[in-house]
């Protein structure tokens, strides 16, 4: 059986220096924990011509001869093609997710859950949906959008455990939990019946691991999660009753994005969107994913809202190998409708 291969680089961030020579990644780091008031656009620098040779990875050929064999990782893929990066924003040098420089300019698409918003409106913390095209030393984002997975008004403080609720979802803060102004995070800023906003990742058991937690305004509370019906036909969201779904609109264990308002006891949906099985639907051909795995097969790791292959390996035996509940990163191809696992390996701490 054939070893995944570690993760030896993600998708190197390059920048290239004035005298053309290549600089340092600015986002190994983690990045500035600020936007560069100084401008949009980050670095500006043009996409150099570089080595098409490709870069580490599984030595995975095209399934066309005649395809181009160059990409990044061997797969096959074009380094020109657009690619999705999900995870958690560490800095800025322009954006910093996953250790890989995403520049933007002013046709970048920002959205706020589902709302238009700016740049300058991103913040360390964030977990962010990124689409990107160019060569490696210069990926320029064209969409980057921020899903909080829970808003709402807390529900019950647990300060022992270091965690809240927030309509009835368990929310731990840690050490590198971002709070209001850019600061930690803790407990006590956040009071019963306090309106919150939560970025994070769902680890196994349901819980969220909040790499960011702000006071919001508003009565619209929102919720993302898998999909659980009782006997009765009842529906949840790790055990945040869901009420006004129809019928036909999901199944149990479909990951779900709810909006409505809560009534003190259920969330009352005034609008449903089922997430996609396919990250970024199947619209770009390489993904970049951060969260917690575990397993669904014996040839699956499920990572957040999807569901990834693993060729030649045995999907306990890797994450035995990764760690209990371990949050990984990793770096996906995707082609007739599958996604399947590249490199994977434990995430860097935040």
């Amino acid at each position: 059986m054939r070893r995944i291969e570690p993760l030896l680089a993600l998708l190197l961030a390059v920048c290239l220096a004035a005298n053309g020579a290549a600089a340092e990644n600015r986002c190994a780091g983690g990045g500035a924990p600020y936007p560069d008031e100084g401008g949009i656009g980050g670095t500006g620098h043009a996409p150099g011509s570089g080595d098409d040779s490709g870069l580490g990875g599984t030595g995975l050929l095209p399934d066309d001869p005649g395809q181009d064999d160059s990409g990044v990782g061997g797969t096959g893929v074009s380094a020109s093609g657009e690619r999705g990066v999900i995870g958690t924003i560490t800095g800025f040098a322009s954006i910093c997710v996953d250790g890989v420089e995403l520049h933007y300019d002013d046709a970048t698409r920002v959205r706020i859950d589902g709302a238009a918003a700016r740049v300058a409106d991103l913040a360390v913390g964030q977990v962010v949906e990124v689409v990107a095209g160019g060569a490696d030393d210069a990926l320029r984002a064209s969409e980057v959008s921020v899903r909080h997975v829970v808003v709402g008004p807390v529900t019950r403080v647990l300060a022992e455990a270091d965690a809240i609720e927030v309509i009835g979802q368990t929310v731990r803060l840690s050490a590198t939990t971002r709070g209001d102004a850019g600061g930690a995070a803790r407990v006590a800023d956040f009071p019963l019946g306090a309106v919150v906003q939560v970025s994070g990742l769902r680890q196994a058991d349901g819980a969220i691991a909040a790499s960011q937690v702000r006071l919001a305004a508003g009565d619209v509370a929102r919720l993302s999660g898998p999909l659980s019906l009782d006997a009765a036909g009842g529906a949840a969201i790790a055990g945040t009753r869901i009420a006004g779904l129809a019928d036909d609109l999901a199944a149990a264990s479909d990951e779900v994005r709810v909006s409505g308002r809560w009534d003190g006891d259920v969330l009352r949906a005034t609008a449903v969107e089922p997430l996609p099985r396919l990250p970024f639907d199947g619209r770009v051909a390489r993904v970049q994913i951060e969260g917690f795995a575990s397993p669904a097969g014996a040839d699956r790791v499920r990572v957040g809202a999807y569901t990834f292959e693993l060729p030649d390996a045995d999907s306990a035996d890797v994450l035995r190998g990764l760690g209990a509940g371990a949050r990984v990163q990793l770096d996906a191809v995707v082609r007739d409708q599958r996604a399947v696992i590249e490199r994977i390996d434990a995430a860097p701490q935040l």
